[in-house]
C-alpha cells in the first residue's frame, strides 16, 4: 500500500481486529503524516471496543496521547528515544502484522498466523521491558 491513502488503508484494516492491538508506534511521525485522520480513527477504534497496548518512543505527541489512554481504550508505555528509535511502526492483531513506514509512505499487511504469533510473543517480551523503562522515566520526570 503506497502513499498517504495506502497508509490509511492499512490502518483501516486494524479496525477489523477481533482482539486488542499490539503496537510499536511513532506518534509524532504518524500524526504529522495523517494529521486529520488519527483523532477520528482513535474514536472509531475505541467505539468498536478494540483496545490497544502501545509502546511509544518518548515525544511530545506520545506524552499527549498517553494522557488520553483511558478515553481511547489504550494502555501506552513510553520508552527513551535515545535508546530505541522504533521505525517503522508495527501493529500485530489477529493473524496479521501491519507495518507502516511513515518516511517512505508505505504500508504492508502480512496475513500469517505463524508470523503474527511470533511477533505477539516478541511484543510481550518488549512490553515487559518497556514497563520497566516507562516506570523509570516517570520516576525521573520533572512533572
Amino acid at each position: 500500500y503506497e502513499g498517504v491513502d495506502g497508509l490509511k488503508e492499512v490502518y483501516e484494516d486494524t479496525l477489523t481486529s477481533h482482539e486488542d492491538l499490539r503496537s510499536l508506534a511513532l506518534v509524532d511521525e504518524a500524526e504529522q503524516t495523517l494529521e486529520k485522520y488519527f483523532p477520528k480513527y482513535y474514536q472509531r477504534r475505541a467505539g468498536k471496543n478494540i483496545g490497544i497496548r502501545a509502546i511509544f518512543p518518548n515525544s511530545p505527541g506520545a506524552r499527549h496521547l498517553k494522557k488520553k489512554d483511558y478515553m481511547e481504550r489504550r494502555e501506552s508505555l513510553i520508552i527513551p528515544t535515545n535508546d530505541f528509535d522504533l521505525k517503522p511502526e508495527i501493529n500485530v492483531y489477529d493473524d496479521k502484522v501491519m507495518i507502516a513506514s511513515w518516511s517512505e509512505k508505505l504500508g504492508v499487511i502480512i496475513q500469517s498466523q505463524e508470523i503474527a504469533n511470533a511477533l505477539k510473543q516478541l511484543f510481550e517480551l518488549a512490553w515487559a521491558e518497556a514497563k520497566r523503562l516507562d516506570a523509570t522515566m516517570q520516576k525521573n520526570s520533572p512533572e
